[in-house]
């Protein structure tokens, strides 16, 4: 087969899960021997190819009056012209539709889409090629993508988002697989009326591949309990309530927490006021290194997130996870078995857990086995790509 991804980003220009997971994804397709392509975009006008550990991507600038990812502070009535152009950008419709026409694809798989917005839908459409749309977060239904607003999670769309997201729902239609990274996802659209038409309708959850790991030393007999927090300083991450609990618990003398991670400006200076003996900020950290030196990962969000790649990391090295009840974050952690769930809505729920393990520390070594194993699931790349691959074939045989 011939499979054209669509992300708006690709490596090396990584920001989120979503770049990692599409990469070890396209790759694992190219290595069954099928001719893979990437379409992404870049802050330079044009169209430019490249090859990317054994994989074509081609590159092309975005019609807008500005890359997203391109670092500046980026004014407010700029931001709203930008969103209102990527309701229906027809301008990279058409730039879709010369990379459909020159590579000729089997299939198309779209991800993310920011940049390139929903009006390649209907141009796949029209050329009659299977279309296969993955739900990373909710950009279907939100502008930010992360149903997240002063302070809170949006329990429905806000008028806004049913004027930037009006045309979404119908042409959604467009598409004949949809698949959520979670669950949650892929049902949170499916209740917001989007992918009607769609002839499949099913989570798969990611899958990565990792390179030899030394596990951590167990925690029995520590002196310290080290809590850590790695990703996107940002609101809607739920840092904040995180760096809050903590510095309430300043009596509690054999627990630490390290925080690795970047954010804009004047909100990690905010942040960063909490700093003190035991509250520690690293900026950019390696995975590797980071999970190797806590005993507890703290994933605190406050939006719905979808399936926080940063959970099943810590579980392939051996390290349970306290995480917010909400998204898809559920689906991965099993309250007391393999980490612990909180409510963030909840004044006491995250100090008390906090509390409990600088008590009783053991209960991180009797985890142990319960974490690595749920690991086992999130490592099987192979059955992962298979998934994908059975789904697209399908789609292309019923297509024929």
């Amino acid at each position: 087969m011939k499979i054209l991804f669509v992300n708006t980003l690709y490596a090396p220009n990584i920001v989120g899960g979503a770049e990692i997971i599409l990469k070890s994804l396209a790759e694992g397709v190219a290595s069954r021997g099928h001719e893979v392509c990437i379409l992404t975009t870049c802050s330079e006008d044009g169209i430019h190819s490249e090859v990317v550990d054994g994989v074509n991507v081609i590159r092309v600038g975005i019609k807008n009056i500005y890359w997203t990812y391109k670092p500046g502070h980026k004014k407010v009535y700029h931001k709203l012209f930008w969103h209102l152009r990527d309701i229906y950008n027809n301008p990279m419709a058409k730039i879709v539709e010369k990379i459909i026409l020159d590579f000729r694809p089997d299939i198309i798989n779209t991800h993310n889409i920011v940049g390139f917005s929903s009006s390649i839908w209907p141009v796949i459409k029209k050329h009659k090629i299977p279309l296969v749309q993955v739900l990373h977060d909710q950009y279907a239904i939100c502008p930010n993508s992360n149903m997240f607003k002063n302070g809170n999670r949006c329990v429905t769309q806000c008028a806004q988002c049913k004027v930037f997201r009006l045309p979404h729902k119908e042409l959604s239609n467009n598409v004949d697989a949809v698949i959520g990274v979670s669950n949650f996802v892929l049902q949170h659209h499916l209740k917001n009326g989007l992918f009607r038409k769609a002839k499949i309708k099913i989570p798969i959850i990611n899958a990565k591949s990792f390179n030899p790991i030394q596990l951590n030393v167990p925690v029995e007999n520590k002196k310290n309990i080290r809590f850590g927090y790695i990703g996107g300083l940002v609101p809607a991450k739920g840092v904040e309530l995180l760096l809050r609990t903590f510095s309430q618990l300043s009596e509690i003398k054999n627990i630490s927490l390290v925080l690795a991670g970047s954010g804009e400006s004047d909100y990690v200076k905010k942040l960063e006021k909490y700093s003190c003996e035991n509250i520690k900020f690293l900026g950019y950290a390696s995975p590797d290194i980071f999970f190797k030196n806590i005993d507890v990962l703290i994933v605190p969000s406050l939006w719905n997130d979808t399936l926080p790649t940063v959970v099943f990391e810590a579980f392939v090295y051996g390290v349970p996870v306290i995480g917010s009840n909400r998204g898809g974050i559920p689906e991965m952690i099993k309250h007391g078995e393999n980490g612990f769930l909180f409510d963030p809505d909840s004044s006491n729920d995250l100090k008390d857990l906090i509390s409990e393990i600088s008590r009783y520390p053991e209960k991180l070594q009797y985890m142990r086995d319960a974490v690595l194993n749920s690991s086992k699931r999130f490592l099987n790349v192979d059955s992962w790509v298979n998934e994908y691959i059975d789904i697209f074939s399908k789609l292309v045989v019923d297509a024929a």
